[in-house]
């Protein structure tokens, strides 16, 4: 059962894939939105949880938070599955066309241990599908979404 909010402007939100990563779908009018993906092996649930929240209504924009492998793993198959335009940071334009998004810096002595450890062997676990956005975002992006504006704002920091 997927977790929905109503929002004042008459759009709903779901929480249709939650683990390590969610996932979230708007709807807006006959309009959906998804945003991130998930991981892999998480995509028979994504597609379960987007089915049982849009009915008929289609997927027009998946929009990316950004490419780590947690959260863009199955962008390259929603976005032919669902025949959706693909929304994300301009700064990733290279990780999207490569499949690999490297991991941050850690924070603290373990997480940079854990960092280090993560980059030896990265590109066999934490590669995706390349993919190409269509919507490629600097700094911020309006859609008017039915009667509801969706404003998407770049913050930097996590990747």
């Amino acid at each position: 059962m997927v977790k929905q909010w109503k929002l004042k402007s008459g759009c709903s939100v779901g929480l249709v894939l939650s683990g390590p990563a969610n996932a979230y779908l708007i709807q807006a009018g006959n309009t959906c939105y998804l945003v991130d993906t998930g991981r892999s092996n998480a995509l028979e649930r994504l597609q379960a949880g987007m089915d049982e929240m849009k009915g008929s209504r289609k997927l027009s924009t998946l929009i990316l938070t950004h490419t780590h492998y947690d959260h863009c793993q199955n962008a390259a198959a929603i976005q032919a599955t669902e025949k959706c335009r693909i929304i994300a940071s301009a700064h990733a334009k290279n990780s999207m066309r490569n499949g690999y998004t490297q991991l941050p810096s850690g924070t603290n002595f373990f997480t940079d241990l854990f960092v280090r450890m993560g980059r030896r062997t990265g590109w066999q676990r934490f590669r995706y599908e390349p993919f190409q956005a269509d919507i490629l975002i600097n700094e911020e992006l309006n859609i008017d979404a039915s009667e509801t504006k969706i404003r998407i704002i770049e913050t930097p920091g996590h990747s």
